[in-house]
């Protein structure tokens, strides 16, 4: 009589099928977690140093600069995780925006975008480029500069400053307009002279010196000087181009390769 053999036995691969079947997932399961919790770790760890980056950069800006107290300073950080960035010794880029940023006279709104910023104060960053806004209203800080004569009004008309004035001449009244082009030069703040309006007849500079009657009144409107910008700010800075853009009197200046620490020192003019 034949022996009947056990299923198993007959079938010795299913039972081996089975105990993978029913190996248990929780190792598979606790290691999926932990890798969630490093990672959610991670973005806690960089978010925390990323606003630690921040208010150090803030703070290190507003002593550089000697911003007044109260002065709102917004800090973006750049470029990959911090975390990466700090053990790199230097972050990819930093964009810095000052509302009202006070410079002696000059009042206006401050963007910075730096480029190898490194963590030590001391030593250079790569690219610093700056945009200097300065409102219609502040302007009007350099009346004196503009004209030798007493200003009614002074408006920002891209790519011009137009100024007006008034007086009387021989016993008439004149109404006299200007347009100016801001530029720099060597850190100073010019003004060139480009249209000239008198009783609405338009004039050059020169038109007007040579004009009957008008040598008194071109001597005095044509005495435009320069501002120093540079004394007002950190000698790092360049001072590259001024023009109007829109509404505001812009100035853009950059430094390459200067250090944070050197800031304190004020440019000149010359």
């Amino acid at each position: 009589m034949a022996t009947r053999m056990p299923h198993d036995a007959a079938h010795p691969d299913a039972a081996h099928a089975w105990g993978e079947r029913r190996r248990p997932l929780w190792p598979w399961i606790t290691l999926g977690v932990v890798l969630v919790l490093l990672v959610v770790a991670f973005f806690v760890l960089d978010a925390f140093a990323r606003g630690v980056a921040r208010d150090e950069i803030e703070s290190r800006l507003t002593s550089a600069l000697g911003l007044p107290a109260g002065t709102e300073v917004e800090v973006e950080v750049g470029g990959g995780p911090v975390l990466f960035q700090l053990a790199a010794g230097s972050l990819d880029s930093v964009d810095v925006a000052i509302q009202d940023a006070t410079f002696g006279r000059l009042i206006g709104d401050m963007d910075i975008h730096a480029e190898g910023v490194p963590l030590d104060a001391s030593a250079p960053t790569s690219l610093i480029e700056v945009r200097y806004a300065m409102p219609e209203s502040e302007v009007a800080e350099f009346r004196e500069e503009l004209a030798g004569l007493p200003l009614d009004s002074i408006a920002l008309d891209e790519p011009e400053i137009v100024t007006s004035t008034s007086f009387r001449l021989f016993g008439f009244p004149v109404s006299v307009g200007m347009g100016l082009e801001p530029s720099a030069d060597a850190g100073q703040l010019i003004f060139t002279p480009t249209t000239i309006f008198v009783q609405d007849q338009e004039f050059s500079a020169d038109s007007l010196r040579s004009a009957p009657g008008f040598g008194p009144l071109a001597t005095r409107l044509l005495q435009q000087r320069p501002v120093c910008i540079a004394q007002e700010l950190p000698a790092a800075l360049v001072l590259d181009t001024i023009s109007v853009e829109g509404d505001e009197l812009v100035a853009h200046l950059s430094a390459h390769d200067a250090a944070l620490a050197t800031f304190t020192t004020k440019g000149t003019c010359g």
